[in-house]
């Protein structure tokens, strides 16, 4: 279809967390400083990008089944 466009973007490391249930902005803010912390106790530094978030369910799965990833790019 014409709505759909695929774009290669190059390889890069990514921290990840992943949780389940509504993705409203206090519980995804509160997901990117856990990760934030975890990655500086490991010796990961983060870049200054803003957070990506990945949203793999639609919004008829019930919330407590929908899955949902923060994104910090690393280095």
């Amino acid at each position: 279809p014409d709505e759909v466009t695929l774009v290669e973007i190059p390889a890069r490391r990514v921290g990840a967390v992943r949780f389940s249930g509504t993705a409203c902005d206090e519980r995804l803010a509160a997901h990117e400083d856990a990760l934030r912390g975890w990655l500086a106790r490991h010796g990961e530094e983060c870049s200054k990008a803003e957070p990506e978030y990945a949203f793999y369910n639609s919004p008829m799965i019930p919330s407590v089944l929908r899955r949902v990833e923060v994104l910090l790019p690393l280095g």
